[in-house]
């Protein structure tokens, strides 16, 4: 059934630009964008068009299909392009979200390839000694910096953490089961405690990705909170293998997996 429908936007968006690409005349206000073919819900307050890419896309211009009633609509990219703002490339069939400038929505700020932000994202963490993690920095260096290299090889070792970001905006969270065992030197280390999300939105070209209730203690009133704890993220890079996210004064920077 899913392949039908998807023969069936593919078969419309070719038809649509063969017959709507022609005419780019400035519209007064952008048509609604049907849900139901780019199989994404928004949230509140949401400006974004999202829709298809569709046969035409350059490095200036993107034309997007963002209902099956309607034409292909064409946004003008070069200053997003510039601003480094065109998140992922555009190719046919791809969903994509697009900010449209407000005084002229025929010009995208932004545009983010949603198909990229799908998929495995992993990072490395590195652990730290237990014994030291409370002294004073100076002296924490100082540490270190009589250790053996061969004794921070044995002792470093860096453990592969991600997300996987779902089409159903769901995250399951990767390689967090980093327990330390009994042996002597792995009980000498620790390993920071990343935050898990388990879910993710786009709100205007910001990622919203809302916490895992396992962040929190058990209480119920901690669970309660922890639903409403979201963090929101800035996304500076987006390629097929790279994903660089602020959130707040931090930069989080993964890889593909």
């Amino acid at each position: 059934m899913r392949k039908t429908i998807l023969a069936f936007v593919i078969a419309v968006i070719a038809m649509s630009v063969a017959v709507g690409c022609g005419n780019h005349s400035e519209k007064a206000t952008l048509p609604v964008v049907s849900t139901a073919l780019v199989n994404d819900s928004t949230l509140p307050g949401d400006s974004a068009y999202y829709g298809l890419a569709c046969d035409g896309c350059t490095d200036s211009v993107i034309v997007v299909l963002g209902n099956l009633e309607n034409d292909p609509d064409t946004f003008e990219i070069v200053n997003a392009s510039i601003n480094r703002k065109v998140l992922g490339t555009p190719k046919v069939g791809d969903l994509l979200a697009v900010i449209p400038n407000p005084t002229n929505k025929r010009q995208a700020l932004q545009v983010i390839n949603i198909e990229y932000l799908r998929g495995t994202w992993c990072s490395r963490v590195m652990p730290r000694l237990r014994d030291i993690s409370q002294m004073p920095k100076r002296l924490q260096k100082r540490i270190m910096e009589e250790m053996t290299d061969s004794e921070k090889r044995a002792l470093l070792v860096s453990k592969e953490i991600g997300m996987v970001v779902k089409k159903d905006h769901t995250i399951r969270p990767v390689g967090f089961a980093m327990r330390a065992t009994t042996t002597d030197e792995q009980g000498m280390v620790e390993y920071p405690e990343p935050k898990r999300y388990e879910e993710w939105r786009l709100l205007n070209g910001r990622l919203i990705l809302k916490l895992s209730h396992r962040m929190m203690s058990d209480s119920i009133h901690a669970q309660r909170q922890a639903e409403e704890q979201r963090d929101t993220a800035d996304i500076l890079l987006l390629t097929k293998d790279t994903l660089l996210l602020q959130i707040g004064s931090e930069l989080q920077g993964y890889y593909r997996k």
